[in-house]
């Protein structure tokens, strides 16, 4: 399931289309499909068509901290701490800038 926010408010999920034409204009789009699962990701290719070595890094999940330049976005792998219920846990951040 993808968490939509638009400027920090939730919103209802964009449409692929919504989510190819949106600009900044529109405000700050964020997605959190987090963890991604095959139809989160397939919804995020069919609108931003990623990279192919994007999709294996997010299917494979165990990779080291990165940034890789795609020409019109950015690919950004971060390792660092969560606190949740259990207390403070590693956990990995993908996000695509761009």
């Amino acid at each position: 399931m993808i968490e939509t926010r638009v400027d920090g408010r939730s919103v209802s999920q964009l449409s692929v289309d919504q989510l190819r034409s949106w600009t900044s204009s529109k405000g700050l789009l964020w997605l959190d499909a987090s963890p991604g699962e095959p139809d989160d990701i397939a919804y995020l290719n069919a609108a931003l068509g990623l990279h192919p070595l994007v999709i294996e890094d997010i299917e494979q999940r165990n990779q080291r901290p990165k940034v890789e330049d795609y020409g019109d976005m950015l690919f950004v792998v971060l390792f660092g701490t969560v606190r949740d219920e259990r207390g403070s846990l590693a956990d990995y951040v993908w996000s695509f800038v761009g």
